[in-house]
């Protein structure tokens, strides 16, 4: 059965501009997208850049803006580049428009890149076009930049002094090996995130040697158990196959995926692979930024959508790109 098309729709198809207008007012997207798809000339391709923007086909608009560069407006064009990954695009659009929301906007993208100072410099900018409303935010966050962050090796410190506090078995010495000195010993290795069942095992082997005489005093003890651990890790040696692929890296948080994408990368990058990092984890706060860093430091290319996308979205653009490179390593939540 043939399906019915109102007039509307005939004259779009016939290259009606209004028509087609109408249809977008509508929101009918879908169908103006099908039929601009089929016309020629460049303001059919401008109403299609449009739809395109609107059902969030970002990449099929980036193909488009690859034939027609100029296509658009210099904040479409910035949106499309923004949400393709490509940042460095997205800010030269943004600091043509040369306004309070362009400049901001890339100032934050300049953060992204990890590009500070230059960030403050257009925050700056942005900050003698605010109105009193958009001051107040903007001067916060410049004051917070210009204290300085602490960056990721020294929040990397921070996160080893604080193991360290933990574990802080130097307090244990000197002590007798009394039921006290195991139970205290049993907590700072749990707190210090051995685990449970790994942190009751090893103290109940101290317990065994100390009855067996194995152990006399605290410092033997501790000794023993660094030969414990050191025992432990030898078990954890392995060795990667260097396969191409797609690697796909799954685990509680915390456990060190993105870092191990990290390293994955610069281990196949070294081997000379094509290497896509995919950040799937768009709900952990700076974890697509700390990927993009990974990608950066290996020097492979990079893929993610916004924060708060959808992961399997994420995955599956990812996907439509696996011809382009040998391996891609994804990153999940």
């Amino acid at each position: 059965m043939a399906l019915f098309k109102s007039k509307l729709e005939k004259r779009a198809e016939e290259g009606d501009k209004g028509a087609l207008l109408e249809l977008i007012r509508k929101g009918k997207y879908s169908k103006a997208r099908k039929i601009l798809e089929k016309l020629e000339g460049r303001e059919y391709k401008r109403l299609l850049l449009e739809v395109y923007i609107k059902e969030e086909r970002f990449y099929d608009a980036l193909d488009l803006l690859r034939t027609y560069p100029d296509l658009g407006s210099a904040r479409e064009r910035a949106l499309i580049y923004e949400r393709t990954n490509l940042l460095e695009e997205a800010l030269k659009e943004l600091l043509k428009i040369n306004d309070f929301d362009s400049l901001k906007k890339g100032g934050d993208l300049l953060l992204k890149l990890g590009r500070k100072e230059e960030a403050i410099k257009l925050y700056s900018r942005a900050l003698e076009r605010a109105t009193p409303s958009q001051r107040k935010e903007l001067e916060r966050k410049l004051e917070e930049l210009r204290e300085g962050e602490r960056g990721l090796l020294e929040r990397f410190k921070e996160s080893l002094k604080r193991t360290r506090e933990r574990l802080n078995l130097a307090l244990l010495r000197g002590r007798s090996l009394e039921e006290e000195f195991f139970e205290e010993l049993e907590e700072a290795l749990i707190r210090a995130d051995v685990g449970v069942r790994y942190s009751t095992l090893l103290v109940e082997e101290l317990r065994k040697a100390s009855l067996r005489g194995r152990v006399k005093n605290s410092e033997e003890a501790l000794n023993y158990l660094k030969e414990l651990l050191l025992e432990r890790l030898k078990g954890c040696e392995g060795n990667l196959k260097y396969e191409d692929g797609v690697y796909i890296l799954v685990g509680v948080n915390g456990s060190g995926k993105t870092t191990t994408a990290g390293k994955l990368a610069h281990l196949f990058k070294g081997k000379g692979k094509r290497v896509l990092l995919v950040g799937a984890d768009t709900f952990r706060a700076g974890a697509i930024m700390q990927l993009q860093e990974w990608a950066r430091r290996s020097g492979c290319d990079f893929f993610s959508l916004k924060e708060g996308a959808d992961a399997g979205a994420v995955v599956y653009k990812a996907m439509e790109r696996k011809d382009e490179y040998d391996v891609l390593i994804i990153d999940t939540a």
